[in-house]
């Protein structure tokens, strides 16, 4: 399993094991997480560990017991954070007014829900199988949204549980 880490200001030490991490600062943050996670897969695509763990700098806001969870993994999706709901197709709670669905049809038109479970912070173990179940063009498509649509990263956020569990 390789660690994923998309830090901008934080303190890393916190670190061990195989990671790669991605330092946003001299780029100001563009895409925030999102970029960062897609820019990894892009890169290793063809080469991919069997899991690959996406954390952000501090992911202990959004999973304490990250280290445990870790230890604990048996495979599948796990989401590292505590999981909302979204009501709706504009992003709420948190968030409300998001443009998912001009995105959604956009970017990612075999997504179909108005409703979404996701991961506050966008962190989750992911088997290799399922972002291999996307080809590498939709994974480009992906990445490129984030100079096409500012508010990529907090969609995404919404919709990476969706996008992981998905075959193209």
């Amino acid at each position: 399993m390789v660690i994923v880490v998309c830090r901008y200001n934080e303190d890393i030490s916190w670190l061990r094991g195989e990671c790669v991490v991605y330092d946003k600062k001299a780029m100001g943050n563009v895409g925030r997480e999102s970029e960062t996670f897609i820019q990894y897969i892009l890169h290793y695509y063809e080469k991919l560990p069997d899991y690959v763990t996406f954390l952000q700098g501090n992911p202990f806001d959004h999973c304490p017991d990250l280290w445990d969870r870790l230890d604990e993994y048996n495979g599948g999706i796990e989401v590292l954070s505590n999981k909302i709901v979204a009501d709706d197709i504009n992003g709420c709670p948190n968030h409300c007014g998001l443009p998912m669905k001009p995105y959604i049809d956009k970017y990612i038109p075999q997504i179909k829900q108005n409703k979404f479970v996701f991961g506050a912070g966008a962190q989750y173990i992911v088997p290799k199988e399922n972002i291999l179940s996307k080809p590498k063009a939709f994974w480009q498509k992906i990445h490129k949204s984030h100079w096409e649509d500012e508010k990529a990263p907090w969609i995404l956020e919404r919709l990476w549980l969706l996008i992981w569990n998905m075959t193209i």
